[in-house]
């Protein structure tokens, strides 16, 4: 490495209130408790999110991230549990975000009950034991809002009326299954990005697969970040301001594009030439300074900072660790430290920047009455 960081990461990503992953292991365990749901025979019995949310719980991080089905219905005699119309197989992992579209389907004419257990995350880790949840069925109708017959009266000629158009529901956005997190802290967003294009694995025989722990370059990070912010490569050259030799044309014009948007700077080396050093692995400093200088929030945040590390963290990254603690988009470990220079993994990097795009369509939308539930997604 040569010289001074003039750019810069970052660990746990909370958006605004929307989302809050933390990805630090915590010593205390969440725990969840048993419910109940009624349903009818040959009727299809739906669940929302609070049947999970409202039976979970964390002495510090409350917050449900995702729902681990251990065991299931026997689906030959009871009925089979779905989500978005495809059958949930035994430890499968669902976000909560997607409980809304889990239902279960009793098999034909089943009464009595039907079990499933699971488990919940606040997206550290799972409760240690699993709670039971059971389905009632029971054997009569479900009750209709159908008005009593009325008098018979004269008949008259209606005119006809041409039938109103129905709002087809918006499609709903499942996250890239990757073979390598499946039950991973960071599998959600990491496919989401992978769904949208943004960040897609590397496939091998039709399956996917991450890499969550491979510890990003800068030049990876740059590009990720790039795509992300939709900045493209950059095609002209000529004011290419990095003194790095023999790189790659794409590392230079990728390098090239996040130089003129001011989301990286460079290092300074002792020869006063600037530096992109590409190949080195990045810290969290240098991904929140990065971070900080794609979003560019609107007003500083001027609190100080009062991690137990606080005076670890380089000066060219105080700023933009404000700014980005303020904003919620990132915190510290849960001993409250920040820890500037270790070093960041690929699934933290795919957590942090899925928050950011998440909060960008929030923000370019945030002056409009309506927001597609895609964008929540």
């Amino acid at each position: 490495m040569k010289g001074t960081k003039l750019i810069a990461g970052a660990l746990v990503i909370s958006l605004s209130g929307l989302l809050s992953i933390p990805v630090f292991a915590e010593t205390q365990k969440p725990t969840v408790t048993d419910f109940q749901k009624t349903g009818y025979k040959n009727t299809t019995l739906t669940f929302a999110q609070a049947d999970f949310s409202d039976h979970f719980t964390h002495e510090d991080y409350p917050t449900l991230v995702n729902v681990k089905f251990v065991t299931l219905p026997s689906d030959a005699t009871e009925g089979v549990l779905k989500l978005s119309d495809a059958p949930i197989t035994a430890d499968q992992i669902v976000p909560i975000e997607q409980i809304d579209t889990l239902v279960f389907e009793p098999a034909t004419d089943f009464t009595g009950d039907a079990t499933f257990t699971w488990q919940g995350s606040n997206g550290t880790e799972y409760s240690e034991s699993a709670a039971t949840v059971t389905i009632t069925i029971k054997d009569e109708a479900p009750p209709t809002d159908e008005p009593s017959e009325s008098p018979t009266a004269s008949p008259t000629e209606a005119p006809t009326e041409s039938p109103e158009a129905t709002e087809s529901p918006e499609p709903t956005i499942q996250p890239l299954r990757y073979e390598d997190m499946l039950d991973h802290w960071g599998s959600y967003s990491a496919g989401m990005l992978g769904t949208q294009g943004i960040i897609v694995g590397e496939e091998v025989a039709n399956r996917f697969y991450f890499h969550p722990e491979k510890l990003l370059t800068r030049i990876e990070y740059i590009i990720y970040v790039n795509g992300v912010f939709q900045v493209e490569p950059a095609e002209d050259l000529s004011q290419y301001p990095f003194a790095d030799s023999d790189l790659p044309g794409y590392i230079r014009k990728q390098a090239m594009a996040a130089y003129e948007k001011g989301i990286i700077a460079g290092t300074l080396g002792d020869d006063g030439q600037l530096y992109l050093n590409p190949y080195e692995q990045l810290t969290r400093a240098e991904c929140v300074t990065i971070l900080d200088n794609a979003l560019k929030v609107e007003t500083p945040n001027e609190d100080p900072l009062d991690f137990a590390d606080t005076n670890d963290i380089p000066e060219w990254a105080v700023q933009a660790v404000k700014n980005m603690e303020g904003y919620g988009i990132v915190r510290g470990y849960d001993d409250n430290t920040f820890r500037p220079w270790s070093n960041i993994t690929k699934a933290q990097a795919a957590e942090m920047l899925y928050q950011s795009f998440k909060y960008q369509k929030l923000r370019a939308l945030r002056n409009t009455m309506y927001v597609p539930t895609s964008f929540m997604q």
